[in-house]
């Protein structure tokens, strides 16, 4: 068969059903923050391509625009862990500390 007798078809993260863990890691609360991303830059790329009266964006000659790398992305991925677990750890400590009777030196 040909490969143009394949039909695609676009389908939202919205429309599909997730599982318990989606909702339990915090899964819509990171597809949000993706979408309102992804379209304040789809917005930018917008207008950078009809400001400069070209198909190339304005950005892509602007040498103080930075491209994200793989350290980048494993920076940010740091950031988004450690602070992950310094809740968990923080509100637990206090759970357990409430549930244990210890009080604090003054």
């Amino acid at each position: 068969g040909s490969s143009n007798n394949v039909m695609t078809v676009q389908t939202s993260i919205d429309d599909v059903k997730k599982p318990v863990w989606w909702y339990l890691l915090g899964f819509p609360l990171w597809t949000a923050i993706a979408k309102v991303g992804s379209s304040n830059m789809n917005m930018r790329i917008g207008s950078d391509v009809s400001s400069n009266g070209n198909d190339a964006p304005a950005s892509a000659y602007n040498e103080d625009l930075m491209v994200p790398n793989s350290h980048d992305f494993r920076v940010a991925m740091f950031f988004i862990v450690f602070g992950v677990i310094s809740v968990v750890a923080g509100v637990g400590s206090n759970i357990w500390v409430q549930m244990n009777n210890i009080q604090m030196a003054e």
